[in-house]
């Protein structure tokens, strides 16, 4: 209903399984599947590889109250745009449904704000130094962007933004950038909140 209240939207189908979605796929070929975690037989990560194994081109975006960092993770693993939860204001699920393909992936701040994500008490953990410009760079980081857009956003070399982004990773003991966000929200370096 919230969908079909945008000019610029249209809920082309409802399934409630991932049978039925994929079922549906080839028939109404939507542009974004929206995509719970939590679902009968297969559940949404696997409903997720899927559905991209059948269009790629289809952005798929995880919603579910059963978030964290291994949700995240496995969205990410499996090909989704994105990780909302349901606690997320319905503006953001919107602008998520709107949002443009871009190489990050779209992360509720609310989605690594679980049990469970912060280190356990007495855990303990290697210090990061991350300098003022790179905090800065992980934030943008945080939204998606890619070395090429932080570049343009912080008026920078692309070469410059992908050394940052390199000595952020390295910092972070991290192999992606989804991977270094995912960390650094976790010891409370950033916030996630999904692209502008």
């Amino acid at each position: 209903m919230a969908i079909d209240l945008e000019d610029d939207l249209e809920c082309v189908g409802v399934a409630t399984t991932v049978a039925e979605a994929l079922a549906l796929l080839p028939e109404v070929r939507p542009d974004v599947v929206m995509m719970d975690v939590r679902l009968p037989g297969v559940d949404g990560i696997e409903g997720t590889r899927q559905v991209k194994a059948l269009q790629p081109s289809v952005r798929v975006l995880i919603v579910s109250a059963y978030t964290g960092v291994d949700v995240v993770a496995r969205a990410a693993a499996a090909g989704a745009s994105g990780v909302l939860t349901k606690e997320g204001a319905l503006a953001d699920m919107v602008a998520a449904l709107k949002a443009p393909e871009t190489s990050g992936m779209l992360v509720d701040t609310l989605a690594l704000n679980t049990p469970g994500v912060r280190p356990q008490v007495g855990t303990e953990r290697p210090e990061r130094h991350l300098t003022e410009r790179e905090l800065e760079i992980l934030g943008l980081m945080s939204n998606g962007l890619n070395p090429k857009a932080i570049a343009t956003r912080t008026g920078i070399t692309l070469g410059t933004a992908r050394g940052h982004v390199k000595r952020i990773m390295s910092k972070l003991d991290a192999h992606t950038q989804l991977e270094a966000v995912v960390v650094a929200a976790s010891e409370g370096l950033t916030s996630l909140s999904p692209s502008d």
